[in-house]
């Protein structure tokens, strides 16, 4: 009895699959003047989804000689049965894409100025893609996350807390405007 009269209510947490863990700092470096642009634009932090994953792309460093330096950080993933973690690992970038080899091969490549279209292939060939738009790092490192997570191609959002009918209730799936359920 004792213990339950110190237990205090929990606040709400937010959703675990859209925590995206980062070491606590980026060692981030400049790309030297050497480096050509094509090489140098992968440079800085990129966030999206992969999957069903929330997925960060941290580029700390490049080289003229194509190779980078980066963090991969991904959520946990209730599709793939997956937690969420952060690493530091290498790759190369060759005709535009930037290539991480290991477990699956990542690929990104631009799709835009500011957007990064990825594939990664697992070793039984089966493949998978994402995207992901440029996002500030500095803002990453002090663990702000975003709330609206881009998706490739499209995602349905039912706002199914915030809608009511003219009466006060929660529609039901028929009672939903046309805007909302495509």
């Amino acid at each position: 009895m004792l213990m339950m009269q110190s237990a205090q209510a929990q606040p709400l947490t937010v959703d675990p699959e859209t925590i995206v863990p980062l070491p606590p700092r980026f060692e981030m470096e400049p790309p030297a003047a050497d480096v050509p642009p094509e090489i140098a634009r992968f440079q800085g932090a990129w966030i999206g989804t992969w999957q069903d994953d929330r997925h960060i792309l941290v580029v700390e460093r490049v080289r003229a000689d194509g190779h980078a330096d980066l963090v991969f950080a991904r959520s946990d993933s209730a599709f793939n049965g997956m937690n969420r973690e952060w690493w530091r690992d290498q790759a190369t970038v060759v005709d535009g894409v930037l290539t991480m080899t290991g477990f699956r091969i990542f690929r990104y490549a631009f799709d835009g100025p500011d957007r990064l279209y990825m594939t990664a292939t697992l070793k039984n060939g089966v493949v998978t893609s994402g995207a992901l738009v440029r996002a500030d790092p500095v803002r990453l490192a002090a663990g702000d996350r975003p709330n609206e997570w881009l998706w490739p191609g499209e995602r349905v959002r039912i706002p199914h807390l915030t809608v009511r009918t003219p009466d006060g209730t929660r529609p039901t799936a028929d009672q939903f405007p046309a805007s909302l359920d495509r």
